[in-house]
């Protein structure tokens, strides 16, 4: 199995975010390949696998790097079929993990109520939107795309304090639509639902809450990421016994999971997601460099022996 990393783009080797998390692949025994993102974001796909070489037999793949669109994994998927290389999902898969409404039913048992409007450039008719937001009852939901959410720009554009508020809809949609022009697969609503929190930010900003991403391979659980790094805010994850039996028939063999706690002390399930795309958490303040490096290695010596 070789593992793809974005190339830094001024120099052949991995880029600097994914440096420490690729120098513990190598230590493992990965051979690491270099792709230029920068060129498969413009749809440059020739120029994004030009550091690729050729395969005589093929040989599976794996991404690791940051969140791809639907489009763009396979364009990239295609084009290392070409040489040579197989990706560990084909793009249908990557979908069905990326996108909210395809693994929906996977997860609906512990995940809040979710709607959504197919759309992606396509424009918005609203009439048929309140019409779709009626069962929320008014309350507040909050809205993304298949497959992201704008929580950075929370305030303007993903929380909606009432769902039957035409004008705070048509604002909220609008200014997410600013900010992601090409949708991915359309608008998704979902009931708001009061998360624990673990530190305040910026009004404009959506909390921090005690979150943690749980990564699987081939429906086993190969590591727990505790999602923000807040000093004086232990790792103190949940009972997982709840979620360790969704995945085993999903048809997907490298997912993430993440999972929330909600202010009355239960847990719910935000999403899945491809795990190719999921994000390490970075070295946390208290953390040194030796168990930085030790936690990177230790879950990518789990990863060794799945795919081996």
């Amino acid at each position: 199995m070789k593992l793809l990393f974005p190339k830094d783009p001024h120099q052949a080797q991995v880029d600097g975010v994914y440096w420490h998390e690729a120098q513990a692949a190598y230590n493992t025994g990965f051979e690491q390949l270099l792709l230029d993102y920068d060129e498969l974001q413009a749809y440059n796909v020739a120029r994004a696998v030009r550091d690729v070489p050729y395969h005589d037999r093929e040989q599976d793949a794996l991404y690791r790097g940051w969140f791809l669109t639907h489009d763009q994994y396979a364009a990239l998927y295609e084009a290392l079929l070409s040489r040579g290389l197989r990706l560990l999902h084909d793009p249908t898969t990557y979908a069905l993990c990326q996108h909210l409404p395809r693994h929906l039913e996977t997860i609906k048992a512990h995940t809040p109520r979710t709607v959504w409007l197919e759309l992606e450039r396509k424009p918005v008719n609203y009439d048929a939107l309140m019409t779709l937001l009626l069962p929320f009852g008014g309350s507040a939901v909050i809205v993304r795309d298949y497959a992201r959410s704008a929580k950075y720009s929370w305030a303007e554009a993903c929380y909606i304090a009432s769902s039957s508020n035409r004008l705070s809809v048509e604002r909220t949609v609008t200014r997410l639509r600013e900010i992601y022009p090409k949708l991915e697969g359309g608008l998704v609503f979902r009931e708001y639902v009061e998360l624990a929190t673990v530190a305040q930010t910026a009004p404009r900003y959506a909390p921090l809450v005690h979150e943690y991403r749980l990564v699987f391979f081939d429906g086993m659980l190969l590591d727990t990421w505790h999602y923000w790094d807040v000093e004086n805010v232990a790792p103190n994850p949940p009972d997982l016994a709840p979620f360790m039996s969704l995945l085993k028939d999903f048809p997907a063999r490298f997912v993430s999971m993440d999972i929330a706690e909600r202010a009355d002390g239960t847990w719910l399930v935000l999403h899945l997601g491809d795990a190719q795309a999921a994000a390490q958490p970075v070295q946390a303040h208290d953390e040194t460099p030796e168990a930085y490096a030790a936690r990177l290695s230790s879950f990518y010596q789990a990863l060794k022996r799945a795919v081996s």
